[in-house]
């Protein structure tokens, strides 16, 4: 898992979300924190989900996709 970002710099983040996407207030940065990747094998539905993004309400953006189904190729 990194731990830096592509700039090189630590990865520092907040570990706790509430539901809303918010950081809960009490909860510090922990550093160093390595990234986790959970791509699985599908890039299909990935190409799915990036080309029928306003049917399906995917907010996501189609580099984010893109960038997703290159992970899970080189992964493969």
């Amino acid at each position: 898992m990194p731990a830096r970002e592509a700039d090189g710099s630590a990865i520092v983040t907040r570990i706790v979300r509430n539901p809303g996407g918010r950081d809960f207030p009490p909860v510090r940065p922990r550093e160093p924190f390595g990234r986790h990747a959970l791509i699985g094998g599908n890039t299909w539905v990935f190409g799915l989900f990036r080309g029928h993004r306003d049917v399906l309400g995917v907010s996501a953006a189609p580099e984010e996709f893109q960038a997703t189904i290159g992970a899970t190729r080189e992964q493969l």
